[in-house]
């Protein structure tokens, strides 16, 4: 905000604060009563934006599954629209080899385009990709088992 001399405005992201680079969001603020502070030194608050953070799963307060408890992080203005969020199922796995198991019984997909998108179907099928490949890396490390711990090459 200094370096680029401009205000923040609703629905701006700040990326580069918080630790593991987890955004913030600005939210106008519509109800500014707690800002006691701001009236005392200037008299009035004209404007005034918050700054909003999401939960452990990156979910903000105003979107479907957030964690994030009006008493935790009351939000004081109309926050911008929700994003699509589309979350990935967990799988009954517990071992790279139940995993692998899990996996070879579903048939490979590919995504939808066009008017048949449907973003969750997508996402769950871009996992699977995922799944596969990780599988494929841990047999690759473990010389074709995983059942056992992969040993790491030692570079000398």
């Amino acid at each position: 905000m200094v370096v680029s001399g401009t205000a923040l405005r609703s629905g701006d992201w700040i990326e580069g604060v918080l630790v593991d680079d987890v955004p913030l969001v600005a939210v106008a603020m519509t109800d500014t009563t707690d800002l006691n502070l701001v009236r005392e030194c200037y008299g009035a608050v004209a404007d005034a934006v918050q700054v909003v953070w999401p939960d452990h799963a990156g979910v903000l307060p105003w979107e479907e599954g957030t964690r994030l408890t009006d008493t935790e992080q009351p939000v004081r203005g109309c926050p911008p629209a929700p994003r699509p969020l589309y979350h990935a199922k967990r799988l009954p796995v517990a071992t790279g080899q139940e995993l692998a198991d899990l996996i070879a019984e579903q048939p490979k997909q590919t995504t939808l385009t066009g008017e048949e998108t449907d973003p969750q179907r997508n996402n769950d099928i871009r996992a699977g990709w995922a799944a596969r490949a990780l599988v494929a890396y841990a047999q690759h490390l473990g010389n074709g088992s995983l059942t056992e711990e992969p040993q790491m090459p030692v570079h000398r």
